[in-house]
């Protein structure tokens, strides 16, 4: 009996059932997100390493020298872009010695003609032409000359200019950077005003200076890209 009542006693008492907590009900609600922090996240340039101060002058520089390169043959080759976007028909000048040269028939597609002059000629040669070009004087009109491709055989006594002319006409300081070549034939033949004379290109049509449009649209977006490079190196960064 001893034994019994030992072995009872020994006996683990069962657990309560009231005394458990009740276990939380699953919630199928997903977990709220932490709040964003207010602060901004670092600048991803913040964190670069700062280039040294000579390569960032020597970029500089040198988009600073490519952006005024582009802009000064955009400047030059101006005057051929517009030529080449005006109206296609010639303009009827009549006779060159009774036209009057203004801004009207300035840097126009004009057909026209002329006597030009034997003597004196002016013969010069530009880059990439194989044939050599022929600057003629025009008989009754002092300060305009016509610019005609004459190839080195037909040269001579016998050669005759010809009297039906039509081509661009403009100043010889607003002809660009292709025929740079005419006005320091002018000069070193001792014509005096040769940067303010007037000539016409015969043979030059619109249509073939198209070119030049092209060229002075993509210069001029070189130059803006390289302007908008330089502002943003030279632009301070944010204080973090």
């Amino acid at each position: 009996m001893v034994r019994e009542h030992e072995r009872k006693d020994r006996e683990p008492e069962p657990p309560d059932e009231r005394a458990r907590p009740d276990p939380e009900p699953e919630s199928d609600a997903e977990p709220e997100p932490e709040p964003e922090s207010d602060a901004e996240p670092e600048s991803e340039l913040g964190t670069l390493a700062r280039p040294k101060r000579g390569e960032r002058w020597l970029t500089l520089g040198l988009m600073c020298l490519t952006a005024v390169l582009c802009l000064i043959g955009t400047w030059s080759l101006w005057g051929e872009a517009v030529y080449a976007v005006r109206e296609r028909r010639p303009l009827d000048l009549g006779e060159l010695r009774a036209a009057v040269l203004d801004a009207r028939v300035s840097n126009r597609y004009v057909r026209a003609e002329a006597t030009l002059e034997r003597a004196p000629t002016v013969r010069y040669h530009r880059l990439g032409d194989v044939d050599g070009t022929v600057l003629s004087p025009v008989a009754g009109q002092p300060g305009l000359w016509v610019e005609h491709r004459v190839p080195d055989r037909w040269l001579g006594p016998r050669f005759v200019p010809p009297s039906h002319l039509a081509g661009r006409l403009t100043r010889v300081r607003d002809l660009g950077a292709g025929y740079w070549g005419i006005g320091r034939a002018l000069e070193q033949a001792g014509v005096p005003g040769a940067r303010d004379a007037w000539v016409l290109l015969d043979g030059t049509d619109p249509n073939g200076s198209r070119w030049a449009v092209a060229l002075v649209l993509l210069l001029a977006a070189c130059a803006a890209w390289n302007v908008y490079g330089v502002v943003r190196l030279t632009r301070r960064l944010p204080a973090q």
